[in-house]
């Protein structure tokens, strides 16, 4: 299972090494299948998700097949290394320096420690998406935000966290019949959330033809009835755990900051608002979203002050989404930082235009719009955005 120029390069190789290829596959099926049958002895596949995966690192082992995998990047190495396979090689090896990798030998050690300390784990982000009632577009900015970060080179996760209606899963085009958040939120609370129930749960997001990364997606809850599947305790639970496999993890969540519910109801029971609250609590940085008209303005800046002093200090900024003359008048950019600045404090927000023609493509091909409008001005703000993140300051 190789890229077709990588197949190309490696067959006369393979061939004037004396040995042969019995089969070039095209799916991870047909390698367990050979494995099973026992007439393979050796298999060759890149380190990537949905080619390396954990029933064919079994099935070989369970076979005694020598299984092989090649990285060319620092994501390959990373989802060989969250997988325990040590077995690696780079992809640009010649066939005889990946037959010394299968005998045991080891064909290169790191001396610069300058490349050393760039090769080892960096501490995982968790950035929560956030903003008042009336669909500012926390979603949109979450999935956008995530794609970008992804195709960075970010090992990274979205999550829809938000307990009053989910929509990821519908924004980008995914089979949601059991909604993951909720999954994983049940495997939590059993102690039982391993990285095989993640990957049992998990979706992954189409990021475009011929892009090597992946975004993983947990999708929401899309009936509003089931948000005592996500409690809080569960998803803080649930969060600490997909640290240790991703560099960036975004959350969509809810618009509700109020905590009035521990008063009204059984202090025990599941109250609606924590999944939100526990986002933010975890959260290394936070993005607050709200639109540009002045109704959205001023349920923004109504609730910005509770936000800000329910979680005192947290990193991140504020997102103007669908800025537009028609609404603000005449240079709207300005009217809507002063209107930030002098009713909020709200200084240096992200502003994302009103572009009408690549949020129906992103709508109707349920992409992201690097994927749906590549060239618009709207990706190129959500790409401003995910490098502004990628540049925040936020604690050890």
């Amino acid at each position: 299972m190789l890229s077709a120029a990588l197949e190309e390069r490696l067959l006369p190789e393979i061939s004037e090494a004396g040995d042969d290829v019995v089969l070039r596959a095209a799916a991870v099926s047909e390698l367990i299948t050979r494995a099973a049958a026992g007439d393979v002895d050796v298999i060759v596949a890149q380190s990537i998700r949905g080619k390396l995966t954990p029933e064919l690192i079994g099935s070989c082992d369970l076979t005694g097949v020598r299984l092989l995998a090649l990285t060319s990047a620092d994501a390959d190495r990373e989802h060989a290394a969250s997988l325990a396979f040590a077995q690696t090689a780079e992809s640009t090896s010649s066939w005889l320096e990946m037959k010394r990798v299968l005998a045991g030998e080891v064909l290169d050690v790191v001396e610069d420690e300058s490349v050393r300390e760039a090769l080892q784990p960096v501490a995982s982000r968790l950035i929560a998406v956030w903003g008042p009632t009336g669909a500012p577009g926390r979603t949109s900015v979450a999935i956008n935000l995530s794609a970008e970060l992804a195709l960075q080179g970010h090992r990274t996760l979205l999550i829809d966290a938000d307990t009053y209606g989910g929509s990821v899963a519908l924004a980008l085009g995914l089979i949601d019949e059991t909604p993951g958040i909720a999954a994983a939120c049940r495997q939590a609370h059993k102690d039982a959330f391993t990285r095989e129930e993640f990957e049992r749960v998990v979706q992954y997001a189409d990021l475009g033809a011929g892009a090597s990364a992946q975004l993983a997606v947990l999708t929401g809850i899309s009936r509003s009835d089931r948000w005592p599947e996500i409690a809080g305790d569960r998803i803080a639970s649930v969060l600490k755990t997909c640290r240790e496999w991703f560099d960036v993890i975004v959350c969509d969540v809810a618009f509700n900051l109020e905590t009035d519910e521990e008063i009204t109801s059984d202090m025990f029971a599941p109250r609606r608002n924590m999944a939100t609250l526990a986002v933010l609590k975890a959260a290394d940085a936070v993005l607050e979203v709200t639109g540009s008209d002045p109704v959205s303005l001023a349920r923004y800046l109504r609730v910005h002050r509770e936000l800000t002093d329910a979680f005192p200090g947290k990193p991140g900024f504020t997102v103007a989404n669908r800025v537009r003359a028609g609404v603000q008048g005449m240079n709207p950019e300005h009217q809507v930082k002063h209107t930030l600045e002098r009713f909020g404090g709200v200084q240096n927000p992200s502003l994302l235009p009103f572009d009408e023609k690549a949020a129906e493509l992103m709508a109707l091909k349920a992409v992201p719009a690097v994927c749906a409008a590549p060239k618009s001005k709207l990706r190129q703000g959500y790409l401003t955005i995910s490098e502004r993140v990628t540049k925040l300051k936020v604690a050890a």
